[in-house]
């Protein structure tokens, strides 16, 4: 199977309120992308894409605060 990554789409919102900054990312791919990633996860072969996209995330965070 051959994956276009171009169809992998991601979209930041932020707001401020009550002194917290609240990001909400949403990540969107075709289903099907997911397909042998989820039947090896099932059998817990790798582990879900929820962890590495949460620490991803913060490091990014993390990084760009430092940045600054």
């Amino acid at each position: 199977m051959r994956f276009e990554f171009e169809h992998i789409n991601v979209e930041v919102k932020n707001s401020t309120e009550g002194g917290e900054r609240t990001y909400i990312i949403t990540f969107k791919a075709p289903a099907n992308h997911f397909q042998m990633t989820d039947h090896l996860k099932q059998r817990r072969v790798i582990e879900s894409l929820d962890s590495p996209l949460k620490q991803a995330t913060k490091d990014a965070a993390e990084s760009y605060l430092r940045a600054a």
